[in-house]
This record gives C-alpha cells, structure tokens and sequence, in this order.
C-alpha cells in the first residue's frame, strides 16, 4: 500500500472512530444511548453547564491523536458564554398621525411609536405650513401688516391684531381714545367665545359626541355675523389698528349684540347638560393629559393649559390692557390639570366672558375711536376736502406709512389659547426692522411627548385638542432668532427688575466654646411683570439653542450670586486678629466678589431696588468732618483714597470701588494678606454705624433695626467673655454693606433656598 494510500486509510479510522465516540459515548456501543452514573458524575464536574463530556481516553486514542481531539472538545463550551449573546433590539412600532388626520385640525404630523396601543414616544413635525410670514413683515409698513395676524390663528383673529397694535402704539407712545378700548376688549372677548366654542365642540367631535358641534356652530354663526357688521369680513377681520380700530360700531349693533348676549348662557347650558356629567365624555377626559403645575410653568405654558394645572395667571389680570382694568371677571382655575378640569375652564370662562360684553355695552362711553395724530391714523374725508395738510397726510400714510421711533419692545395678551405675544423691533423707517410673534402653542407642542407618555393612542387625540395646539401660528412662526434681539430684550429696560438682597437666618450652631448662626446671603434678580412678559416666550428649548444657552447663563449667574457664611451670635465671641467666622456649605464668593459682581452686572447695577441700596450706604458712609465712620483710626490716602488699618494678624482694606459705580464702598483683605477671600466677621468693627442687627432667640430671620449710635452696645473686652450667659440676647454691629442688604428685608420673602 502507497503512502497515500496508508494516510486515507489512517484518516478514515480517525473519523469513526471520533463519530462513533461523539454519537454513541464509546466506539461500538449499541445506537441508542442513555446516560449513565459516570456520564452524570463527569457532567457535573465539567463546570460549566454544556460541555461535552467525554470518556477517558485509551491507550488507542492516544496512539491515533483522538486524545487531543478529546480535550479541545470537553473544554470548549458547545454554547458560547451568556455574555457575548446580543438579543435583538426591541424596535416599538412607528405610526404616522397626521398630516392629513382629521383630529389634527392643520397639517400637524406627529411620529408616533407604539407599545401595542400605548404611546411610548411622539415626535411632532411641524413647518409644513412655513411661509415665512415674520421676514415678509419686514417688507411691509405698519398698516399692511396687520392683516397678516388675522391669518396665524383664524380663530383668534382680533386678540393677535390687538397684540400688534399694542406694541405699535408702545414704541410710538401714544394712547388710544377710552371708546376704543371698550371696543377692543368688547371684540376680543367675542372672539374668545367663538374660540372656546371651536376647541369645546371639536374636542367632542373628536371623542365621539357630534351634537354639541352643530349647536355651537350656529352661536358661531350669529357672532360671524357680528363681526361682518363691524368690520365688513366674517374671518379675516383686519379691524384694530395701530392707534384705535378702523371704524366705529354701526347702529343697532350694540342692541343685537346685547340680545344675544342674554341667551347665550343657555346655549352654553345645553351643551354642559350633554358633556359635563356624561360618562362617556369623563372616561375620555378625566386623568387625560396629566400636566403638573410645576411642568407647566417648566415647560412655559400660558393660558388654559397653565391655569388647568392649578395657577391663577391671566394676562388680563397681572398686566392689563385696553379696558380690561375697568371691567370685573374672575379666572377660573383648575385642580387636576387634566383634559376634564381644561373643559371646565373652557366652559367658565366664556361665561366671564360674557359678563366683559355685558359691561362694556353698559360702560361704552362717547367719542372718538382713533388718536388725533394724523401722521398715525389717516385723516377723515371731510377734513380731506377741506385742508390740504390732511390730504398730504392721507397721500402719505397710505405710501410711505408712518416712521416709528427706533426701539424694542415686547407686548403680550391673553388669547384664547394662551399668551400671544409680538417682539417688535424699529430703527425708526416705516418698516419693523424684526417682528416675531410668541405663539402659545409651541411650547405646549414641545410637550406633547411628555404629556402623552404611556397613554392610550385614542387619548393623543383628546390632548391635542386640550392642548389647544394653533397650528396655524406654529408654522409661520420663523425658526431663526438673532442673539442681538436677545441682548435687546434682556437689557433693554434694566429698571424693570425687581432685586432682593436676602440674608436669611438658615441654623444656629452652638457648642461649648462658640456658638454661631449660620447664613445666607443672596441676590434674588425677578424681572418685573412687563419684562417677564417680554421674556417668557424664550422658555422654548426646541428651537432656539441660544435662548436655552440665556437661561443657563441666567442660572449660573443666581449661583454665583449666593453666599454662604456663619458670624457668632454673640458679639464677645469676636477676636479681632483672628479668622474666628466660619464659612458653611459651598462657598461661590466671597462677600465683595459679592457685591462687585452685582454692580458689574450691566441689569442688576441699574436696577432701582439696588440704587436705593447703595444711596443709603452712600449716605452711611458719607464722612463727617473728614473722618472715616468705618475706621477712625485709619491713615487716610489722598492719593489713592485708600488705607490700610491693621488688626491683629490681618490687614483690612478698606478703598473706594472704582468701577461703573463708585459711589460705594467695599471692604476687602489687603493684598499682603492670607487669605484671600475675607471672613465676614473680620469686618466687625464698625461701631458708628448707624444700623446695627440684633438677633432673637427663637427667630428665624435677622430682625434688622436702626439704632442711634448711644443705643450702640460696644464690643465688650476678652475679660468678660464667659459672663455672659449663653441665653441672653446680644446686639452687635454689622458692617454697612450687611446692614444696607438687611435694612429692607421685612418687606421681602424668604430665599427659597432656605
């Protein structure tokens, strides 16, 4: 037999023999097999769960080389380690609602996946309407702009003329006759009820009730016809104007509005009797579309959507406009924050809205409707026919428009579906140099996937709906916002921030050899209700990156703005020389980086709460006779107008800040000095200081209170520090910038950090 020959046939033997042994555990056994003590006892000894056992190997197999073929088998796992097996992703199934939906009332397209029929995620789309309705503004005059806000919200027409109108006649300053206010807030609040009525009525449409529809819509109708009668369109009513509204109400129209206005309660009645106690209507409703208040005002939710959740905000209310300060209404408030407890709302403040038009038709008052300013509002025929001035001015307004100051500005109202604002920025041309318009949809759109997060895909319709998404105005809205608008907006009126200087009294520390109160200081910067108007719209993190990088700003600077510290509550515990104040928790600054930053900050430093701050401390601080009230002692410096007085171990200096602001002192370590960053307790010495802090037992804010300077208690020597006893009470003397923050503090809240 040839080589070849010898190594087939060697190989042959291999493979049967290993197939034999792999099949049947030994070479010739019978064809079935069934394990045996020794196959368990070795299978269990392998270690790993599915090895294949494998029987000794023989003299023979070791001859063969089947032996190593044995060992590679029994120590290689047949299924490989748990660890390294990758499970098939779980991809939840993609539904397109909308664009074409019907209860998408636009061309809203949300992307929905699905759990079944749970909602585990919505994305919605939008733009599919974009015309880019912002830049072609631009392009237009005052006048002819108007008639674009008629078309962002169809249904809210008059409220988002109003709203332009407002914030042109804010940059022109001028104020609009009473008849026309009354007229105003008589149109908005029909227009506010033909609102409701569509987003009651649909809504029920949507989940099943069609009879509240046509008879609403027939209310509708008569109040289309109101409008008809004024303005001379149904829907596109192009009425209020900068300077007034562009006519006066016809005859009779006050009458017919008044008889309507007496049966509409009870239309609205019939529609309560079939939806408010209807089972079907509350199992669809009731735990619908969760909103917290705490989201709500996260997510910067205005109108229904904010006041369903339990907080009673009204533009109306908070920062009246037209007539809205002269008339009586209340706003309803929800509990829940559910789809049930918007219905309510909805439904309550159409009936407060008929309470506004019952005392508008009855305060109605004479005269006229536009401003006297020709150059404004175009002049009237007959002074046309009799004045050339007039004509010119009609010639010019209808051609040129009229210039408005340069400027920027912010105005909201509160339309039906929340708070429409526009941010209107002039370079003094007869064009808006850049108007954007805050619709309140968007920001209840950017949450509509946390809202509709683990419910029902039959609920997404019920909370569009309650969300009272305005489709129209979200894809008009212009995605792009410059970050010189930001600066215009944020610094634009600096006077308008309310700032708190709060020390509030947080624990008091005690022990044997010291006891001591722990504090905090902190500047809290609230903008007023105007310039939180003008910036709430910004509370919009889907699109505008750079706002969101704003209000980071805006946090981090309130942390910057915080101090934490601790002074002895009793004045013999202070040791001049010594470091003797402790500082607790994280310290951010010290008290004059404190302070510094405040007057550098281009808002805090103008704003008034803080001028009469630093007036006081002015006034303090002002020298007698040429004498330092802070340090008598003191080597005064003309040159530098500074000085340098030595405590002990440390150097206190004590210099004029000589930044935006110079009338104030500050109180910082000498550059020699270790450390850098003072202790407050180190600027104790201030005994002529006209304000002094006296701290109560029991009390949990500093009682401040201004002392003379005989009722001063000066600091008592080292002799006797233990006489006085641990219980008593102990005035002391701050240093001024400490009294100036604390003299107000009464009148304002508790830190919220406390």
């Amino acid at each position: 037999m040839s080589a070849v020959g010898q190594a087939r046939f060697l190989l042959t033997q291999i493979t049967r023999s290993a197939s034999n042994t792999l099949l049947y555990g030994k070479r010739g056994s019978h064809n079935l097999w069934y394990p045996d003590a020794e196959f368990m006892h070795e299978f269990k000894k392998a270690g790993v769960v599915g090895r294949v056992w494998m029987p000794k190997p023989t003299q023979y197999d070791k001859n063969v080389g089947i032996d190593q073929i044995f060992e590679k088998l029994s120590w290689q796992p047949v299924l490989p380690d748990l660890s390294e097996i990758h499970e098939k992703p779980l991809h939840y199934y993609l539904l397109n609602f909308g664009p074409q939906h019907p209860a998408a009332h636009g061309v809203l397209r949300l992307v929905l996946e699905l759990d079944n029929e749970i909602v585990m995620k919505a994305t919605p789309h939008i733009g599919l309407l974009h015309r880019g309705t912002e830049k072609l503004i631009e392009y237009k005059t005052y006048t002819q702009a108007v008639p674009y806000f008629d078309r962002m919200d169809y249904v809210s027409m008059m409220c988002n003329e109003t709203a332009f109108a407002l914030a042109v006649e804010k940059l022109l300053g001028v104020d609009i006759p009473p008849r026309a206010k009354f007229i105003r807030t008589l149109m908005n609040e029909l227009t506010r009820i033909q609102n409701h009525l569509m987003g009651v009525t649909t809504h029920a449409l949507d989940i099943g009730a069609m009879t509240p529809l046509f008879w609403m819509f027939e209310e509708r109708e008569k109040m289309f016809e109101f409008t008809e009668r004024v303005c001379g369109a149904r829907m596109h009513s192009n009425y209020v104007r900068p300077g007034g509204v562009a006519w006066d109400l016809p005859l009779g129209w006050m009458d017919d509005v008044y008889d309507w206005a007496l049966r509409f309660p009870q239309r609205l009645d019939m529609m309560e009797d079939l939806l408010t106690g209807n089972r079907i209507f509350m199992a669809r409703t009731v735990d619908i579309g969760l909103v917290k208040a705490e989201d709500a005002l996260l997510w910067g939710f205005s109108g229904v959507m904010l006041r369903g959740s339990g907080i009673k905000w009204d533009i109306r209310k908070s920062q009246p406009y037209d007539a809205y300060d002269q008339v009586d209404f209340d706003v309803p408030v929800g509990v829940k924050g559910d789809c049930y407890d918007r219905y309510l709302i909805r439904m309550e403040e159409m009936r407060e809205s008929v309470k506004i038009i019952f005392e508008c038709l009855n305060k109605m008052p004479p005269g006229e409707i536009k401003v006297d300013d020709h150059k404004v509002v175009p002049p009237k025929r007959a002074e046309m026919k009799q004045n050339m001035e007039s004509l010119i001015h009609h010639f010019k307004y209808y051609t040129e428009g009229y210039q408005v100051p340069p400027g920027a500005t912010y105005v909201p109202v509160e339309a039906p579906k929340g708070e429409f604002g526009v941010y209107l920025v002039s370079q003094g041309e007869s064009r808006p140099y850049r108007c954007f318009a805050r619709s309140p949809g968007f920001p209840h759109l950017a949450a509509i996937d946390d809202i509709c997060y683990m419910s029902l895909l039959s609920d997404v319709v019920a909370v569009i709906e309650e969300s009272q998404l305005d489709i129209m105005p979200l894809l008009f809205s212009d995605a792009s916002f410059c970050s010189n608008d930001l600066g215009r907006i944020l610094y634009a009126n600096p006077n308008e921030w309310n700032v708190h200087m709060n020390i509030v009294n947080t624990n008091t520390m005690s022990s044997f050899f010291t006891s001591h109160i722990e504090y905090q200081m902190s500047v809290c910067a609230i903008p007023s209700d105007s310039l939180a108007a003008s910036t709430r719209f910004f509370d919009m993190w889907t699109r505008f990156r750079e706002v969101k990088r704003l209000w980071e700003q805006l946090a981090e600077l309130h942390k910057k703005l915080h101090l934490h510290g601790s002074f002895p509550q009793f004045a013999e515990g202070v040791i001049f020389g010594n470091q003797s104040a402790q500082i607790v928790g994280e310290r951010t600054s010290s008290i004059t980086t404190f302070l510094n930053y405040v007057l550098a900050h281009p808002v805090l430093r103008q704003s008034k709460v803080l001028q009469d701050y630093f007036g006081k401390a002015q006034e303090i601080w002002k020298p007698s006779n040429h004498k330092d009230p802070l340090d008598p002692m003191r080597q005064f410096h003309s040159n530098d107008e500074s000085a340098v007085t030595s405590f002990g171990a440390n150097m206190v200096h004590v210099s004029k800040y000589n930044g935006q602001d110079s009338r104030v002192l500050f109180i910082s370590e000498h550059e020699a000095s270790v450390p850098i960053t003072p202790e407050p307790t180190s600027q104790l010495y201030a005994q002529t200081c006209p304000l002094s802090a006296t701290v109560m037992q029991g009390n949990s804010m500093l009682n401040m209170q201004e002392n003379s300077a005989a009722n001063t208690a000066p600091l008592p020597n080292m002799s006797t520090m233990m006489s006085q006893a641990s219980n008593s009470q102990s005035s002391y003397v701050l240093p001024a910038y400490y009294c100036v923050a604390l003299s107000q503090q009464p009148q304002f809240p508790i830190s919220p950090s406390q």
